[in-house]
């Protein structure tokens, strides 16, 4: 139920027009994999720049701008394999909104973006250090000649047939030739919703070596507790280095501290922990990478359940108040990669599997009350909570090597993606090892069952609309016999479909997804058999005395069974690349639900977070 904290600030709006954009130039030397050079004409207020994560894109938003051209769809040899198409609209402000779509997920290093002043113009320049893509011509690194910079300009301002002139005369045999696919005046909308939106900062000067902060929060908050009321702290900091050692080869070091304090009425706990975070090293050549290292692998579309996200580790330390991709940690993997344009393949190999990492014991979050015996999901029965009181806890799951493939094009106006995975589920399960006796209280041991996973998702665009799907169907699936108390397996299908608007063209966002949960052959379950769940989030900015804020609603309701999660969010954005929040997370449901399980734990909180 939890959607990404944003850290992108609201869009700058201006009150008539002061410049135009006139050209984006592209180009390739040996420094950059690819330069791309916004010029405008005119005066303008920084640009602001954010990054969303599924699909992957740099977003630039030129506020007090205006662009003119027809709406096309061009096909161009202007970009390398990292930037797969840039697509260009206008907002009300007036606003002019540029996107890169990209090949891979934003992360630090990835660009950098410069704003250079001239009287009465200005340019952007966005540059892509080359260890960071797939190069698109296998003589780049062979052939001097092939690193001397070419560009293109793209005339916004040209008719369709004046673009296309431009086009065609730089797919000529003697320019070099990249399989991207370039688009103007189509209204770019940034799709995915804020759960995956993930802020990359700019940087600038020489990329060769750069020290990165990943994630930082601060966060302290009042938990109304059935029992005792208490304060609850969380830090998190994520940080490290990147550094390109040749035009081939890069590597990436990172580690994390996370820490809690628990007290004022709530059992007390304090902790802080260290663990490492994406640490790999990456060779690139023509259109292949391969990287090898620890990894945070998230595949799928849909917006915060993602039926073939079961590569990643799940972080469950904060239960569900972080974005998507703060609540999955780093695991080892080798993955290649080979681009065509606008295809992909994925090849990912697990050499071991780390279990999710759980909240501590004492911790409010911990998904077992071993005071009722209650297990956070699983339906209340009279008989099994008394053996589950006092329960211990073991979460030391030995697992197997993983495998998995993925397929996507979003080449069309449908992309789409297929996946073939074996792997243990990520998605701990807690079976009971031994009821009480003698020997002290039940134990529960948390699972993680080897399963095939075979799905796939896809998106198409309409207009101010989104949508999505996504299927998967697991091979085994944990769930416990009512009679005996065992662990069985059963064939389960997860599906969602979700829908994503900008009602009239504005900054109002509204996102709604549904998505069910089906065990296909088990009997006499203890589980919930069917699930069905509706999740949305709706977010807009505003001022308040000209103080830019964002206001944002995250919702989840089960439909099947009585359960809700309302988390109500004021952000303040002006302290970039920070910012400071209120919000509350609120639930309520059935006690067998996990709403229910949580719904005396309702939390107020404030907090800063930023990335650097």
């Amino acid at each position: 139920m939890a959607i990404a904290l944003a850290t992108s600030p609201p869009n700058a709006r201006a009150d008539t027009p002061s410049g135009s954009l006139k050209s984006i130039t592209v180009s390739e030397d040996s420094s950059s994999a690819a330069t791309f050079i916004l010029a405008v004409d005119g005066s303008i207020q920084p640009p602001r720049h954010f990054t969303l994560l599924s699909p992957p894109r740099l977003v630039i938003d030129l506020a007090g701008t205006t662009a003119k051209g027809d709406v096309q769809e061009l096909s161009a040899a202007t970009a390398p394999s990292l930037v797969n198409r840039i697509r260009l609209g206008s907002h009300p402000g007036p606003r002019t909104r540029v996107v890169f779509d990209l090949h891979d997920a934003p992360s630090p290093g990835m660009f950098t973006i410069e704003t250079k002043r001239q009287s009465g113009s200005q340019t952007i320049v966005v540059r892509f250090p080359r260890t960071y893509a797939v190069n698109a011509n296998n003589s780049d690194d062979d052939n001097p000649s092939a690193r001397e910079a070419t560009s293109v300009a793209i005339k916004t301002s040209a008719t369709s047939d004046s673009l296309a002139a431009q086009l065609a005369d730089h797919s000529k045999p003697e320019a070099k030739r990249t399989n991207s696919t370039l688009i103007f005046g189509s209204d770019p909308q940034p799709t995915p919703m804020e759960s995956q939106r993930q802020a990359t900062p700019a940087v600038t000067g020489n990329t060769a070596k750069q020290w990165f902060i990943d994630r930082a929060l601060l966060e302290s908050g009042y938990v109304r507790n059935s029992t005792d009321d208490g304060v609850n702290t969380h830090l998190q900091f994520i940080a490290g280095l990147t550094r390109s050692i040749s035009d081939s080869l890069s590597f990436r070091l990172s580690a994390r501290v996370d820490g809690q304090h628990q007290a004022n009425g709530l059992t007390e706990l304090q902790y802080l922990r260290a663990d490492y975070d994406e640490s790999w090293l990456r060779y690139t050549v023509a259109d292949w990478r391969v990287t090898a290292g620890a990894q945070r692998i998230i595949w799928g579309r849909a917006d915060e359940f993602s039926p073939t996200d079961k590569l990643s580790t799940r972080d469950f330390t904060r239960l569900i108040m972080d974005d998507l991709p703060s609540r999955r940690r780093a695991n080892p993997a080798l993955r290649v990669e080979r681009l065509w344009g606008n295809r992909h393949l994925d090849l990912v190999y697990l050499p071991t599997f780390r279990e999710a990492v759980l909240p501590a014991d004492e911790s409010v979050w911990f998904p077992v009350d071993p005071k009722s015996g209650a297990v956070a999901g699983l339906p209340i029965d009279p008989e099994i909570q008394p053996l589950l009181r006092g329960a211990r806890v073991r979460n030391d799951f030995a697992g197997n090597e993983g495998f998995a493939l993925r397929f996507s094009d979003s080449g069309s106006a449908l992309d789409y993606a297929v996946t073939a995975q074996r792997v243990n589920n990520p998605e701990p399960y807690f079976k009971l090892a031994s009821p009480p006796g003698r020997d002290g209280p039940a134990v529960l041991d948390v699972v993680y069952p080897r399963t095939w996973v075979v799905g796939g998702d896809a998106a198409i665009t309409a207009n101010a609309w989104t949508f999505r799907g996504e299927i998967a169907w697991l091979s085994d699936s944990p769930y416990t016999d009512a009679s005996s108390l065992q662990l069985r397996m059963s064939e389960e299908l997860n599906w969602v479909v979700g829908a994503e608007v900008f009602p009239n063209d504005g900054d109002l966002r509204i996102t709604t997804q549904l998505s069910g949960r089906h065990l296909l052959d088990a009997s006499n379950s203890v589980d919930f058999i069917d699930t069905l769940n509706l999740l949305g989030d709706m977010e807009t900015p505003f001022t308040i005395s000209k103080l830019p804020f964002r206001a944002r609603l995250r919702y989840g309701f089960r439909l099947d069974e009585r359960g809700n999660y309302l988390n109500p969010e004021l952000i303040y954005t002006a302290l970039e690349p920070g910012e400071i929040y209120i919000a509350a997370h609120i639930f309520s449901g059935t006690y067998g639900t996990q709403e229910g399980f949580y719904a005396d734990r309702d939390t107020v909180v404030i907090g800063w977070r930023a990335k650097f």
